[in-house]
């Protein structure tokens, strides 16, 4: 039987002292694959309605103008990406559970440090020394936390089986080990786009900065990628006055591996995002969207109209 217990952990700044207040949040214990199925069950996949050669027409009649209406995640090289250079120690508070090998980590920021640092859809590195070896380690990662958070930041990690050969998966697992109150440093914040809100996105290209306002957003996040996409998420849909239309496609693996599942399923479900979820390996008969990889029918029907005011990501 699926056992969830949802709490919310919030904190507000007293008298220079954290408090820790419980609203509503998700804890992952003994995930169940056919409760979640069936909440996935739920979404109105009748929304969807532009048919794969309907919107495959739309795009070959506007494929010149999509181009430049396109940004990867690794279009951040060393000409296209600005860097605001600071650092500051930041303390593990606590971590969530919220997959099968995803954790969200909050840490204490300084009281003199400005939330505004962190800016929207900008990654930050942090680095700590590894217990066993004392080896500095320095990895980017993508906050979840709004701009207009204070006191904390809060970082979503996925916890690699360890290759020490490769190095692959000690950083994330010294970080899913931190002890309460155990200090590394955070650098920031990097990237070449950022999301000041209303549809308006300042992004460096070629060296130069250009503002962009758009109306309709189309997403489609892979694995730990469904990092940046949440935080834009939360941000969009947190403000009364932003209506910008959002329509993600989120593959994964398996359905255990779905991270923020339960807040997008929400979401959509309030008509404030169009979600597609696609998991690669799934057996179930019950599961009524995406199965194996992201293809362009998928593409062609999920995302949005390529016509107008738009950003895909």
């Amino acid at each position: 039987m699926q056992k969830w217990l949802r709490m919310n952990i919030h904190f507000s700044f007293v008298n220079k002292n954290f408090k820790l207040n419980i609203l509503k949040s998700n804890v992952y214990k003994n995930f169940n694959n056919r409760n979640v199925i069936r909440e996935y069950s739920s979404l109105n996949t009748n929304k969807y309605k532009p048919s794969t050669f309907e919107f495959s027409e739309r795009i070959l009649k506007n494929k010149e103008n999509i181009g430049e209406n396109i940004l990867t995640s690794n279009s951040d090289s060393a000409s296209d990406a600005t860097n605001e250079t600071f650092n500051m120690k930041i303390s593990f508070h606590s971590k969530i559970q919220i997959s099968k090998d995803g954790y969200v980590l909050r840490f204490i920021v300084p009281e003199e440090s400005s939330s505004s640092k962190f800016k929207t859809c900008r990654y930050v590195y942090l680095e700590g020394i590894l217990t066993k070896t004392g080896e500095v380690m320095k990895r980017p990662y993508h906050p979840i936390s709004l701009d207009t958070d204070k006191g904390f930041i809060d970082i979503f990690i996925k916890v690699y089986e360890k290759n020490p050969r490769e190095k692959f998966g000690i950083f994330s697992n010294y970080l899913a080990n931190l002890q309460e109150g155990q200090v590394i440093t955070l650098y920031g914040t990097y990237g070449h786009m950022e999301y000041k809100g209303i549809g308006k996105f300042s992004i460096i290209k070629d060296k130069s900065e250009i503002e962009k306002k758009v109306k309709k957003i189309g997403m489609i996040a892979g694995g730990s990628g469904i990092a940046p996409m949440f935080q834009l998420i939360q941000k969009i849909t947190s403000s009364r006055r932003d209506n910008t239309a959002i329509s993600i496609i989120y593959c994964i693996k398996n359905i255990e591996e779905m991270s923020f599942g339960e807040d997008l399923i929400k979401l959509d479900r309030k008509g404030k995002i169009s979600f597609y979820p696609v998991v690669e390996n799934v057996d179930s008969t019950d599961w009524m969207f995406g199965k194996g990889k992201v293809n362009e029918d998928m593409i062609f029907n999920y995302m949005p109209d390529p016509r107008g005011n738009l950003l895909f990501i």
